[in-house]
């Protein structure tokens, strides 16, 4: 993305209204949205991208954009309230299984294991207006 774009990502509570102006395009059709969550999430990011989530200067919520196993993607780093990290991504849905796969591989050693959505309940109770 430059400096005129953004993106939404809605991820929890009721679905907001599209905007008013005709200059957006929805994408969440062509788009695939992984987490990596627990006590091991930054070891496991560690193995699959050299983005620096671990870095200080990092406030969380914050977005970084960067590859991740060579993929671009759009990284999400949150923080949980019981200091667990969560960390999600979204990349081009095309990538999807090879991604996951990947990506379990990379940290069975870890305990990685798949979730659903339930593991990321705590996204509702973020405040994340600002």
């Amino acid at each position: 993305m430059n400096r005129t774009q953004c993106q939404i990502w809605h991820l929890a509570g009721k679905k907001p209204r599209a905007p008013r102006s005709s200059s957006y395009t929805e994408i969440t059709d062509g788009q695939c949205l992984l987490a990596v969550t627990g006590p091991s999430a930054l070891d496991v990011m560690e193995r699959i991208t050299n983005l620096d989530l671990a870095s200080p200067a990092l406030s969380p919520p914050c977005l970084i954009q960067g590859p991740v196993l060579h993929i671009p993607c759009q990284v999400v780093l949150f923080s949980r309230p019981t200091a667990q990290t969560t960390i999600l991504f979204s990349f081009s849905r095309g990538y999807g299984q090879t991604m996951a796969d990947a990506i379990l591989h990379s940290g069975k050693d870890l305990g990685l294991r798949p979730g659903g959505e339930e593991d990321l309940d705590f996204l509702g109770a973020l405040n994340i207006d600002g």
